[in-house]
């Protein structure tokens, strides 16, 4: 993962990425996934994940938009 733009969030974005592939059964390795799966899976599994993290972010920043300007 590239370096967050908020660095204090690095260890939430951790839990999000483990959160997530544990919801898609996605097995992480805390080394590498080049021993588990072959460089087209990991495409495949590493695009669903990261996708599905970016929608999740997305929807917590629709929910402080939300509550932002709800006054």
């Amino acid at each position: 993962m590239k370096d967050p733009l908020i660095v204090e969030s690095t260890n939430d974005l951790n839990k999000l990425k483990e959160q997530t592939s544990k919801k898609l059964n996605i097995t992480l390795n805390a080394t590498s996934n080049e021993d588990t799966f072959s460089s087209v899976e990991n495409i495949f599994l590493g695009g669903a994940l990261g996708g599905q993290m970016t929608k999740t972010l997305i929807e917590i920043a629709e929910r402080q938009l939300v509550d932002k300007y709800k006054k």
